[in-house]
C-alpha cells in the first residue's frame, strides 16, 4: 500500500470514529424561545342563532342548532353556555330560565345544542304557549362554546355573565386584528 492510500484510509477512519463519537454525549443547553405566535380566537367562540322555527314532541317544544363548534373537548373539559334575547339584542338571559310557569333549557350533544321550552305544571304540547307563536321569531341565540384552557385561563369570570362573557370575546377580538 502506498502512503498516499494510507493517508486517505486514515482520514475515513478519522471521520468515521469522530461521526460516531459525536453522536454521544449529554444535551446541550436548549436554544431561545422564539417569537410569540400570533393569538388564538379558538378559546371562547359565540355562534348567533334565530329561532325561526319550533318543533314539538309529547312533553316538550324544541329547536336543534348545529354548533361545528362543540367538539368533544369542549363536551368533555369545557363549557357550553346558551343566551337567550328578547329585546332585539339589548339585554341577554342565561339559560336555564324559569318564567313561572315555563321553563327554558337546553341540551348539548357533540356538535348540537338542543333548546328547550317546557311547562313547570306538567303540561304538554300544545297545552301550554306555543313558541312559534309566542316569540314570533323573535327569540335570538348565542351559543359560547369554550375550550378548556380559556376556563383555566380565566378561572374567576361567571360563565353564565353575559357581560363577562362578552368583555372576553371582545378582548380576542382586539388581540386578533
Amino acid at each position: 500500500m502506498n502512503m498516499k492510500t494510507l493517508n486517505v484510509l486514515s482520514v475515513i477512519a478519522a471521520g468515521a470514529a469522530l461521526s460516531l463519537y459525536s453522536c454521544t454525549g449529554p444535551a446541550g443547553q436548549p436554544g431561545p424561545m422564539g417569537p410569540q405566535g400570533p393569538q388564538g380566537n379558538a378559546n371562547v367562540i359565540m355562534t348567533p342563532y334565530t329561532i325561526l322555527s319550533w318543533s314539538a314532541n309529547s312533553s316538550v317544544y324544541y329547536a336543534n342548532l348545529a354548533d361545528n363548534n362543540l367538539n368533544s373537548s369542549i363536551l368533555s373539559n369545557g363549557s357550553t353556555e346558551v343566551f337567550m334575547s328578547l329585546d332585539a339584542g339589548n339585554s341577554w338571559e342565561a339559560l336555564p330560565l324559569t318564567a313561572s310557569p315555563d321553563f327554558m333549557g337546553y341540551i348539548t350533544s357533540l356538535y348540537q345544542v338542543q333548546v328547550f321550552w317546557a311547562s313547570n305544571v306538567n303540561l304538554t304540547p300544545p297545552n301550554y304557549p306555543d313558541p312559534n307563536n309566542y316569540f314570533a321569531a323573535t327569540l335570538q341565540i348565542k351559543i359560547v362554546d369554550i375550550a378548556p384552557y380559556a376556563m383555566k385561563q380565566h378561572p374567576n369570570t361567571n360563565w353564565k355573565d353575559w357581560s363577562q362573557v362578552n368583555a372576553i370575546l371582545e378582548t380576542q377580538k382586539i388581540s386578533n386584528q
